[in-house]
């Protein structure tokens, strides 16, 4: 988010104005394994191992490759919901 935020202010526009979603948060729920922490609900798991459970390639560990990881969790979720 501040990443985000400061690429806006560099470049004069609003900034954000929508709402933000953890993609491992919702991977997390929709794998449905309980956590025994006891803030969280679901156990977080890796990106990697997040991929792998619907047969997609990992990252590698750099910015660019792990964006585009998971944004492809991200459809893969979106398509897997009801």
């Amino acid at each position: 988010r501040r990443v985000i935020a400061g690429c806006c202010a560099a470049d004069g526009l609003d900034g954000e104005t929508g709402e933000w979603h953890c993609a491992m948060r919702q991977y997390a729920e929709w794998a449905g394994v309980r956590s025994s922490h006891k803030r969280r609900r679901y156990r977080l798991h890796k990106l990697g191992d997040a991929l792998a459970s619907f047969d997609l390639p990992p990252g590698n560990h750099r910015a660019l490759a792990d964006a585009m990881a998971c944004r492809s969790l991200v459809l893969a979720l979106a398509q897997s919901s009801p």
